[in-house]
């Protein structure tokens, strides 16, 4: 059984970049989340105002946030929480 320091409960803009300053901290950290694909930012063809993403699709700001916390060493459990 893998232990983490920290679970965190959904791979969407907020709990990705929690994962983030978590790794940044050098905890280790679990993301529990659906498929990418699943998110509803994924439909979104134009976000004008994403820091850093400017005119980027929803599709495109989950792809590279996540790509980035896998780099950092996040690890990623595909589930749904329900409660």
């Amino acid at each position: 059984m893998t232990t983490y320091d920290c679970i965190v409960i959904g791979g969407g803009p907020a709990g990705l970049s929690a994962a983030l300053t978590l790794r940044a901290r050098n905890l280790s950290v679990a993301v529990v989340a659906n498929d990418p694909k699943e998110n509803p930012l994924w439909k979104s063809e134009r976000v004008a105002n994403y820091p850093g993403m400017e005119n980027a699709t929803g599709a495109q700001i989950l792809t590279a946030m996540r790509a980035q916390a896998e780099a950092c060493g996040a690890e990623f459990v595909p589930a749904r929480a329900l409660s």
